[in-house]
């Protein structure tokens, strides 16, 4: 009789020994006795009989509908609960997802015909042959236009070749599209998506497609991190550096962390391409001399990368939130039948709703968050998505006196269209595209025949067409001043990645950037793309204030519908990590800068430890008090947002 651990597919923070026929091994799928009900459980690995006084049962069947998982991910799935907090349940729905049933992948279409590499330029050559020089994990600084795209193809080409299989990761679903054509105009079939725009069925058969090797290169955001992959060779991260790699709900998960540890297992090669890297993240892998830099455009070398030019908004009027300087560009640009594009990162049409008799700010009620005011009359919580109609009665003094203020992206697509009422505009933000298929539209529509694309973030990275001369900033306040240690850092991607979408074919680019801190530093680096003069600011911050590279940032945020319950709560749990670790850098219980979301008061602790004090804080935060059935916690290992 064999025994084996089995992660029965309920959500418990154990693994429960059976008793399984001969021929199951870890991977499979069974079913067991669990109560008085029938479970479904994945085998996780083989054990000696143990010596208990409980009978042990007897696994019933084997669910051969179900694949069974290699071995890396079953040791990823033990892994990622331990080091995430989480049950092995979540753990194993995360990795790798409910209602997952084999299905034969259906053959392969004929290969559509291919085009040939393109010719490398002395420096990705260059670049080529250091990335390929050894299997280390290595950053691809490259400016926006240098062809770290095309790279990505040569590197690739290599790992095929020796039968390995490539992993290419993005941080916007909307992205894929066109990376996809673009791997499959070089390698024809043999590519394959996997995201959360798909239909499960489509899902389930590109995951079938991965498992049973059919495919070698698979393209898709962080969740792809997690495909069934059996001989990975090399993991591409494009933008690395973007925050949408951080899953932002339980669990809280980095794909940066999962594509390491990946890599780790199958001996595999990480490069992470990024035209702003991290901060962390480039302290790191220049001291170790595996930083590989691309300074230069492609399509035209001789053309420098746009100038970005600041209009103080506290000094020079805006007409709706548009300068003078902006207007006559975006004018000039309709002139010469090239495109523009302008990024707000605000959704809706205005983002403040206050009383104009008692200044009071008309807020919702579950997250005490400022109404923000949409074109179709109604009010919406950009946090908790509650929508109520508009009215102009203030809750507090009961007067007629609510009105909206500020700019949002609905008050400049309005303003846009009456200043320049034969241009062509096409505005992409969640409402008006929240969809794979409507971004895709919006952009192919600008693309053929639009002149001004207006946007939130989603528009600002991985896309290239090459008729945009002109790109406007508006906003950036809004990232500048969050409450995080990251703000300045997060400030300058958003500002170089979306003034490189500017002037990459045959025309320079200009970016105008309106602000009202034309002096801060991270702005006045992001003007001359000064990266290296923003990582010394900031790394001496972080130095001296003991925040990452230089210390492990753990977050314990808890949250309740009764406020005293979560703060009492997390204090239990501050007390105890004060205790066991009494000099880690450790911030008292204190409201969250986000106070309240979805009607719970919510509370947050950061924790900083050296590598030394790592290990012990990680056991310290296994063993936390349970919080009561009032109060839910989160623990975030790698916080990237401190809302």
């Amino acid at each position: 009789m064999r025994f084996a651990h089995v992660l029965v597919l309920r959500d418990l923070n154990r693994y429960y020994t059976y008793a399984v026929d001969s021929g199951i091994e870890p991977g499979d799928h069974i079913e067991v006795p669990f109560g008085k009900s029938i479970a479904l459980g994945l085998v996780m690995g083989i054990i000696p009989k143990p010596s208990t006084r409980y009978a042990i049962k007897p696994m019933i069947r084997h669910s051969p509908h179900l694949p069974r998982l290699y071995p890396d991910l079953i040791e990823l799935i033990d892994w990622f609960s331990d080091y995430y907090y989480v049950t092995p349940y979540v753990s194993y729905t995360t990795i790798v997802g409910t209602n997952r049933t084999w299905i034969t992948p259906p053959a392969m279409p004929a290969p559509p015909q291919t085009v040939p590499d393109l010719p490398l330029t002395t420096h990705q050559q260059d670049a080529l042959n250091a990335l390929q020089s050894t299997t280390s994990d290595h950053l691809l600084f490259g400016v926006t236009g240098s062809g770290k795209t095309e790279l990505y193809v040569h590197l690739a080409r290599a790992l095929l070749n020796q039968n390995k299989s490539v992993l290419v990761l993005l941080p916007e679903i909307n992205l894929t599209p066109q990376i996809q054509r673009y791997f499959e105009s070089r390698f024809g079939t043999g590519v394959t998506t996997l995201h959360s725009g798909m239909t499960p069925r489509q899902r389930n058969i590109a995951w079938s497609q991965i498992y049973s090797n059919q495919v070698r290169i698979i393209i898709g955001p962080r969740s792809a991190v997690f495909s069934p992959i059996q001989n990975l060779g090399l993991i591409l991260m494009d933008e690395a550096h973007d925050q949408s790699y951080k899953q932002d709900n339980t669990p809280l998960y980095h794909a940066i962390t999962i594509a390491r540890k990946r890599t780790q297992y199958h001996n595999a090669k990480l490069v992470y391409g990024t035209a702003t890297p991290d901060i962390g993240l480039y302290h790191t892998l220049s001291k170790r001399n595996q930083v590989v830099q691309l300074t230069h455009r492609i399509a035209n070398p001789t053309i420098p990368l746009p100038t970005i030019d600041c209009v103080d908004t506290t000094v020079q009027p805006t007409t709706d939130g548009i300068s003078d300087v902006l207007h006559q560009a975006l004018v000039k640009n309709l002139d010469l039948k090239q495109k523009s594009i302008i990024l707000l990162n605000r959704r809706g049409y205005a983002p403040f709703v206050t009383c104009s008799h008692c200044n009071t700010p008309h807020i919702c009620s579950q997250c005490q968050l400022s109404y923000t005011y949409h074109a179709d009359q109604t009010f919406r919580c950009h946090r908790c998505g509650i929508r109520t109609t508009m009215t102009h009665t203030c809750l507090n003094c009961k007067k007629p006196g609510l009105h909206a203020s500020g700019l949002g992206i609905q008050k400049l697509e309005l303003a846009l269209r009456q200043q320049l009422p034969n241009a062509t505009i096409i505005r992409m933000d969640r409402d008006t595209a929240s969809t794979l298929k409507k971004q895709t539209e919006q952009l192919n529509a600008f693309r053929s025949h639009g002149d001004i694309l207006i946007g939130t973030q989603m528009i600002a990275k991985g896309h290239h067409i090459d008729a945009i001369t002109l790109v406007g900033i508006l906003g950036i306040e809004t990232v500048l001043n969050s409450p995080h240690f990251r703000s300045s850092e997060h400030a300058f991607q958003l500002i170089t990645q979306v003034a490189g979408r500017a002037g990459r074919g045959t025309q320079p680019g200009r970016v105008i950037l309106q602000t009202t801190q034309p002096d801060h530093y991270a702005i006045e680096a992001a003007q001359t793309y000064d990266f290296l003069g923003l990582y010394e600011t900031e790394i001496d911050t972080r130095h001296l204030l003991n925040y990452p590279p230089f210390s492990h940032l753990f977050r314990i945020l808890t949250y309740a519908t009764v406020a005293k319950h979560a703060l009492a709560h997390l204090t239990q749990c501050y007390q105890v990590i004060r205790q066991a670790l009494p000099t880690a850098t450790l911030s008292e219980p204190c409201p969250a800068p986000l106070e309240k979301q979805n009607n719970y008061y919510r509370f947050h602790s950061l924790i900083r430890v050296s590598d030394a004090q790592l290990p012990d804080c990680h056991a310290v935060l296994k063993e936390l008090p349970a919080p009561p059935k009032s109060v839910r916690r989160h623990i975030d290992r790698e916080p990237v947002t401190l809302v």
